[in-house]
């Protein structure tokens, strides 16, 4: 008898607590739960020109470029023992100051290392080098700088605009529309070409998308969190660096396995995925959510306190 009291007492514990997971899981816990979803795939689009450019990228290895230091960088070419007159320039300090003026202008103007010249002073005498070397970047390094570039610009001047547009059409509008409209776009990557201004004008716009993000989830945060609840919230934003991981994690071994254009096809299903999930699930406020009992919309509301919706602004 005492162990049929002590499994039933366990088998009633067990109830209890299925039904408390079931209950846990509530609107809000959805939503933030997309919304990391959403900022890993904003992370993902970021870096995914990155991975997709260096990973096929054929850099200098350890010999070559050991080679083209000894072979062209200044400390060889300039650095030598000042024993070694052969290799290096020496130009003598003239007594006469005079002998300055006898160079006439259109002889420093046909000089191309006028006003280029290093001049470094070693026991009294000057030593005249050309200016130093630059190691050269491929043609994908190059460009991965670029569009990194055009991508910030396009974060930088996102945020503005989409807030006004958050206090017109909703939060959840105006972050869907931005991590979809990210990921689409890089389907249009392989139908162009990588490497021309065409690919440059996507990034700038997938910049401005991931960058119009930021205001909505300000909104989400105050029509969905009580104020002290609000810091928890704010730091799912770090999933962005989840993204950033994500897509070397990930990216490096498909790119290398199918070519550039697959982790484009992947980024673009994965946020249409992700997007059919959001319209379904995710609502500006606890008013508007159908899964919700009046009670408990009741509860969030007087925790939240009173405020303005976006949309009344």
């Amino acid at each position: 008898m005492a162990a049929f009291g002590r499994f039933k007492r366990s088998s009633v514990q067990l109830q209890r607590a299925a039904i408390k997971a079931s209950g846990g899981i509530g609107a809000r816990h959805v939503m933030v739960g997309m919304i990391i979803f959403g900022l890993i795939l904003s992370g993902f689009v970021e870096r995914s020109a990155t991975v997709a450019l260096l990973a096929l990228s054929d850099p200098l290895s350890s010999e070559d470029f050991a080679e083209y230091v000894a072979n062209t960088s200044y400390v060889t070419r300039y650095c030598a023992s000042l024993n070694e007159t052969d290799d290096v320039t020496i130009i003598e300090e003239e007594e006469d100051s005079g002998s300055d003026e006898e160079v006439s202008d259109s002889e420093e103007d046909d000089d191309p290392f006028i006003g280029n010249e290093t001049t470094h002073v070693a026991h009294g005498r000057h030593i005249v080098a050309e200016p130093p070397l630059k190691v050269p970047f491929s043609e994908e390094e190059d460009l991965d700088f670029r569009l990194r570039e055009v991508f910030l610009w396009g974060t930088l001047f996102a945020p503005l605009p989409s807030s006004k547009l958050a206090a017109i059409l909703g939060p959840v509008r105006v972050f869907g529309i931005g991590i979809l409209g990210a990921g689409v776009l890089a389907v249009l990557v392989p139908l162009g070409t990588w490497f021309s201004h065409y690919h440059i004008a996507i990034r700038f716009a997938q910049g401005l998308f991931t960058g119009s993000t930021w205001p909505a989830l300000h909104m989400l945060a105050a029509s969905w969190f009580p104020p002290l609840q609000r810091t928890g919230f704010v730091s799912c934003y770090s999933a962005v660096s989840v993204g950033h991981a994500t897509a070397g994690l990930l990216g490096t071994p498909l790119v290398l396995a199918l070519g550039r254009d697959s982790l484009c096809y992947l980024l673009a299903a994965l946020t249409l995925l992700w997007a059919a999930g959001w319209w379904l699930l995710v609502r500006d406020s606890p008013a508007e959510h159908p899964r919700l009992s009046a009670e408990q919309r009741h509860h969030l509301q007087r925790a939240i306190g009173p405020g303005v919706s976006a949309r009344s602004i």
